[in-house]
């Protein structure tokens, strides 16, 4: 009898767990609407008659929140999953409604609404996984893959939000975008209610881990032995923000940070501008082709998260000289690897590249860099509670984010630039190539600092 009592409440911590990781699902499902609105931007842009600048500066502020979360780290760290949560889904639900009203006599005042909605998104995400890796801290890595998986595919449920909305209501024309901001505002309410009540069953988790179920639960939600084998560090213990400033003096951290910026910037080459990269290849402007290169960029960023977030997580609990964070490094390479390969395909003639052939392989390799792009989601969060501790997740993570905040708007600036100027986007591709190769060197070959030194 006494047996099964353990067994039942065994039982009853999976369920929260479960439910805990649903609610994280169900809440990174709305986080990647700011960058995966596809058409809908460009509707936005015609019907309001804005210029190439002007659209570029929008796109930018829209995803600089999805990035600047340190606010939000701090905020977490202090306060808890469910407060960031909450203030961060009234941002997007308040900003998405508010930006349908807008119209081009206030410029800014459309670009801090969308500025909102990223700010909501980014806020919500780091939560959700924080949450998730807390719910199940045996498996970080999974965990961290499973919510960064959505929060890839979210880019393509905003684009698919979108075509049924046009679908239904027959509204196809260029100001039918503050209709399908309503409507993705709806989504991003409903979902954040539903997923804040799920993540709530966190504690249940917590208070259970204090009952004596002679050891039961202890094994179940103990800490991962990963996080000591990786800093061969007795323990991790919370820092404080003014200590948590000597990372920034670290040189394996700042390697990491600009690493994980690099990373970042090779995506957003494609997600911010994938229309005219490939209204570039092909010569010729086509909606339908640009909507579905982002739903397949969207799920095969889910599949390479996945597997990296299984890899991760395999390579933790294993004596091998290859950590989880050594695979940013190799990440890295196969993004390089990926821009020459659409740097020699841009060099083809016209009349090549408008091949079905052609085209075929460039989608491909614009959906290899969507995989690169969801391995990096897992394997730098996973790498940070691996490294630094789940206590200090939000802070550090935050330092993380900072740098890809400033390449939010330099990249697409300077991508624009170079294409206004060329004509072509190969040398935005050949530079990033570099980039990534000279970024991934010292990720390979530098040693992570013990968490004991940097507290």
């Amino acid at each position: 009898m006494e047996r099964a009592k353990k067994i039942g409440k065994w039982i009853s911590i999976n369920k929260f767990k479960l439910l805990v990781l649903l609610g994280c699902l169900l809440l990174a499902s709305i986080t990647g609407f700011p960058a995966g609105l596809g058409s809908a931007l460009d509707k936005l842009s015609n019907d309001l008659e804005l210029t190439i600048d002007q659209q570029t500066i929008l796109e930018a502020f829209g995803i600089t929140g999805l990035f600047f979360t340190l606010p939000a780290g701090l905020l977490l760290d202090k306060f808890g999953e469910l407060f960031v949560i909450i203030i961060g889904s009234l941002l997007a639900i308040i900003g998405w409604i508010a930006m349908s009203f807008c119209n081009n006599s206030i410029f800014w005042l459309l670009v801090i609404c969308y500025s909102m909605t990223g700010f909501g998104a980014g806020s919500v995400m780091i939560a959700a996984l924080s949450a998730a890796m807390k719910a199940f801290a045996e498996q970080p890595g999974t965990s961290v893959s499973l919510v960064s998986a959505i929060n890839s595919l979210s880019m393509g449920i905003a684009t698919l939000i979108i075509k049924i909305t046009t679908t239904i209501t027959s509204c196809g024309e260029d100001n039918c975008w503050r209709l399908y901001f309503r409507v993705i505002g709806c989504f991003v309410a409903i979902f954040s209610i539903v997923g804040t009540i799920l993540v709530r069953y966190k504690y249940k988790i917590i208070y259970a881990k204090k009952s004596d179920l002679d050891g039961v639960i202890e094994n179940l939600l103990t800490e991962t032995d990963s996080v000591t084998s990786i800093t061969e560090s007795a323990s991790i213990e919370p820092t404080s923000f003014f200590k948590s400033l000597k990372i920034l003096c670290n040189l394996y951290f700042l390697s990491f940070a600009l690493s994980y910026t690099i990373n970042i910037s090779a995506g957003l080459i494609v997600v911010t501008d994938r229309s005219g990269i490939w209204t570039s290849f092909t010569g010729t402007y086509n909606a339908n082709a640009i909507d579905n290169i982002g739903i397949a960029f969207s799920v095969t960023t889910v599949i390479g998260g996945l597997l990296s977030g299984w890899l991760s997580d395999y390579l933790a609990n294993k004596a091998s000289r290859i950590k989880t964070y050594h695979l940013s490094g190799l990440v890295m390479i196969g993004y390089s690897i990926i821009f020459l390969l659409m740097t020699l395909i841009m060099l083809l003639p016209i009349d090549n590249r408008s091949s079905l052939a052609s085209q075929i392989f460039f989608g491909l390799f614009l959906s290899l860099i969507g995989a690169l792009w969801g391995m990096s989601y897992t394997i730098y969060p996973a790498s940070v509670v691996q490294v630094y501790g789940q206590e200090n997740f939000g802070i550090y993570f935050g330092y993380i984010q900072l740098l890809p905040v400033v390449a939010t708007f330099v990249v697409p600036i300077i991508n624009t630039a170079i294409f206004e100027a060329t004509g072509f986007y190969t040398i935005s591709f050949f530079i990033m190539a570099i980039l990534l190769i000279v970024t991934a060197i010292p990720i390979l070959f530098i040693k992570p600092t013990r968490i004991t030194i940097i507290n």
